[in-house]
């Protein structure tokens, strides 16, 4: 299922620069929202599925090439922006050896973002629910 977002865009009246208001949940400069790529981290470095299994999950599209049927380069770049923190802005840069573990770090960072629940869900929901805070 895609999802499209409501955005708008205001001009400043004194610089003329473009401003585009959209919800929290959406990053800048990426196609799938805040909670989705925090749910992909914590499937991948916490749940410990293979990033097949994470794409078939979370990515709306059921066509891709042969070449990438084993793999989704996407969960690797997100593990890469949250080692040199530039994909979620308040969490600092992480350091780790693989990209499971950046996962793993990012994807527990960002649950401790999510609003306290007397019983607390399991740390993929919590990572779920914490991506529009730590966004």
């Amino acid at each position: 299922m895609v999802t499209e977002i409501q955005s708008r865009r205001y001009r400043c009246i004194a610089c003329r620069a473009v401003l585009a208001v959209v919800p929290a949940e959406a990053l800048t400069r990426r196609l799938y929202s805040a909670a989705a790529i925090a749910w992909s981290l914590a499937l991948y470095g916490l749940s410990l599925l293979a990033p097949e299994a994470v794409r078939e999950l979370v990515s709306p599209w059921r066509v891709m090439a042969a070449s990438s049927a084993a793999r989704w380069r996407t969960l690797s770049r997100w593990c890469a922006s949250v080692a040199g923190g530039g994909l979620f802005t308040r969490l600092p840069p992480l350091t780790g050896a693989t990209a499971r573990q950046m996962a793993a770090a990012g994807a527990t960072a960002i649950s401790a973002y999510a609003a306290p629940r007397p019983e607390p869900p399991p740390l993929d929901v919590l990572a779920f629910h914490g991506a529009a805070r730590a966004a």
